[in-house]
């Protein structure tokens, strides 16, 4: 184990003989003396990943024991052996290198990631494993594969270079709408000022937090005291304004629902703006003080305590059996299946997750994070259900005015027809459903779909990814839903917007004109003064 998996100065000294000694009395103990180490470690997951390492080496001595085979000892090959990391299973020939995954319990400080990488171990052309030329003879593995940083800092980039071109559309369509007077009265577009403002900021604040964790990830337990309470800030400041944005594509929604259930009606506008920063603010604040009394207790207090100790307990005994059933030969394949079951035991126990300061990780009390999540899944399904009553209401005006131009191509000779837009007319069911009235309605539900947000139905269930390329792709698609949403509602509903396009072209013309007055002006001053 590390160094920075254990409290200061508690790490115990392991002897060739094989004994332990604590570094604060220079007593010794016996190798199996698990309960005093379980309060060396700094945190309980990675007392649990060194026990994870305990039962895979316990999993290693019994299958070599069980596939032990000494007819072929004077063939040269490289045994079977445990390199204090992993177990390489197999005799491997001369001139072989061996490559299996990376254990999961060498991610000592995060959880075990999909892409683990691949260990290599060489068997050299004399039989023997390959050893390091220092003197020392020992052994070595290559476990540097095992750290697959590339693929974190690759999403993080990724991510940023997304949040980027977001802010870079939203700035000047926020310009653009504050400085027409004409455009900033209307309501519609002061909805859209507020999401885009929301949606520009949590851009601003996930670009400075995954900045600082490119900078700082790797030494952030050594960083100021300074750099971790700005980290913290970015964390509480994200899971705000990701809030607020999922209030005000509420809102949108809303607003676009009555306005069309109410046509000559103007939906008031000040209610929904209370409610879309007021409500995140609310749910933010019970989140900040639930997570720091959650956060507050000590890790080695109460319940928690008793866990460890039992688990330390547990494997001691496990241990124990090992041992009494290698001094007995004759029942070694007895005594191995009673503890490959105390062994599976131990491999499903989940770990736990390390002290978060930045809180960038999902809280270990449930409840905590459905403070936040429960109003925003919420909205993304009330925002679907606006979205099929708008379609519906599209689909039957573009049936409705299919079937009249239809009836009026038709003259008087088609009274079918003519009864079938009476209908249409009248009744709530509108005309028939032709494939324009499919193409409108396919066409304002692709347009829709960033502006309510439910781009994000897409990736708002995570599965527990083991595959390492469908883990990828589900990350990459979620970095490109969520940090391009800024940038497609400005294209959509600034610069693709034909009264927005009118007016920018009406600007430039008046900037043309004057700068072409001002040039016939010098001209004829020039002329003048010539003369």
């Amino acid at each position: 184990m590390p160094d920075t998996a254990f409290k200061d100065d508690l790490k115990f000294i392991y002897t060739p003989i094989g004994n332990l000694i604590d570094p604060t009395t220079n007593r010794s103990y016996p190798s199996n003396t698990t309960s005093l180490l379980s309060f060396t470690f700094i945190s309980p997951s990675l007392l649990i990943k060194w026990h994870q390492c305990c039962t895979d080496a316990l999993h290693c001595c019994v299958e070599s024991l069980q596939h032990f085979d000494d007819t072929d000892a004077d063939r040269p090959v490289c045994p079977r052996t445990w390199d204090g990391w992993s177990c390489w299973a197999q005799d491997a020939k001369p001139n072989v290198i061996m490559r299996q995954p990376c254990p999961k319990h060498i991610y000592w400080h995060q959880m075990v990631p999909p892409c683990r990488g691949y260990t290599t171990k060489e068997c050299t052309s004399s039989g023997h494993w390959f050893n390091l030329k220092d003197n020392s003879g020992q052994e070595w593995s290559n476990y540097s594969m095992c750290a697959r940083d590339d693929i974190y800092v690759g999403r993080i980039r990724y991510s940023i270079v997304t949040n980027v071109i977001s802010m870079c559309t939203l700035i000047p369509a926020l310009l653009i709408f504050g400085h027409y007077k004409q455009l900033s009265s209307v309501s519609r577009i002061r909805l859209h000022k507020h999401l885009f403002t929301s949606l520009f900021f949590h851009a601003l604040v996930s670009c400075l937090l995954k900045w600082h964790l490119l900078t700082a990830g790797e030494t952030q337990s050594q960083t100021s005291q300074v750099l971790t309470s700005l980290c913290l800030i970015l964390s509480v400041l994200l899971r705000y304004f990701r809030s607020t944005t999922y209030l005000w594509m509420f809102n949108e929604a809303l607003y676009l629902h009555q306005l069309i259930k109410h046509a000559f009606t103007q939906p008031p506008l000040t209610p929904l703006i209370i409610l879309a920063y007021v409500l995140p603010a609310t749910t933010t604040l019970l989140y900040i003080v639930g997570r720091a009394v959650s956060d507050g207790f000590d890790i080695s207090s109460g319940g928690e305590l008793m866990a460890i100790t039992a688990f330390s307990k547990n494997l001691s005994q496990t241990m124990s059996v090992l041992h009494k059933s290698m001094t007995n030969e004759s029942s070694v394949d007895i005594e191995s299946s009673k503890l490959m079951e105390v062994i599976e035991e131990y491999e499903d126990v989940s770990p736990i997750v390390d002290e978060d300061k930045c809180w960038l990780m999902p809280s270990s009390n449930t409840w905590l994070e459905w403070v936040i999540n429960a109003p925003n899944l919420a909205i993304l399904i009330v925002n679907c259900v606006f979205l099929v009553l708008l379609l519906r209401v599209l689909c039957i005006k573009a049936s409705s005015t299919t079937s009249t131009q239809y009836t009026n191509s038709s003259g008087g000779g088609g009274g079918g027809h003519h009864l079938s837009v009476n209908h249409t007319g009248g009744g709530s069911s509108g005309g028939l459903i032709t494939r324009q009235s499919i193409i409108v309605s396919l066409r304002a539900a692709i347009l829709l779909l960033p502006l309510y947000g439910l781009h994000y139905l897409f990736v708002v269930y995570r599965p527990n990814i083991e595959s390492c390329w469908f883990s990828e792709v589900y990350h990459y698609l979620s970095s490109t839903l969520d940090g391009l949403q800024g940038c497609a509602v400005s294209i959509i509903f600034c610069f693709a917007n034909h009264e927005i396009r009118y007016l920018l072209r009406r600007s430039l013309e008046r900037v043309s004109t004057r700068q072409r007055s001002t040039t016939i002006y010098m001209t004829e001053v020039v002329a003048t003064q010539q003369h």
